[in-house]
């Protein structure tokens, strides 16, 4: 399926995916936020500001300090792998691989009483 069409039928089950869950004291919404596009076959989860704008010497060692010596850090990942920050403390991210390469893939939010509960990203 090329990435045209996976935009098409994002766009085509947006409304579909959009629920609303009534409970007693809450209301739960599922809906999407948006899109992510893919084109290195991996995802990461974490947070921006420890990798992004950062001089060379402040980029946590573990995840390298080019892209070369990223992709070297994770050539025997399965599925996905941990990142740690400097000093081995946990938390620095996850990258999520083997979900079926590049493309454009929907984003899938769980809003429990107006904050966002959980994430979902379908690579489908």
């Amino acid at each position: 399926m090329n990435n045209e069409t996976k935009l098409k039928e994002c766009e085509q089950d947006k409304e579909l995916k959009k629920t609303n869950i009534d409970t007693d004291d809450q209301t739960t919404i599922q809906k999407q936020i948006g899109e992510i596009s893919v084109d290195a076959g991996i995802v990461w989860i974490g947070d921006p500001c420890y990798i992004l704008h950062k001089n060379l010497d402040e980029i946590p060692q573990e995840i390298g300090r080019t892209w070369e010596e990223f992709c070297e850090n994770i050539k025997e990942m399965k599925h996905g792998q941990q990142f740690n920050h400097n000093k081995n403390i946990t938390g620095l991210g996850v990258v999520v691989g083997d979900f079926g390469g590049d493309g454009v893939y929907p984003v899938m939010a769980e809003i429990e009483n107006d904050q966002v509960k959980s994430i979902t990203i379908n690579f489908y």
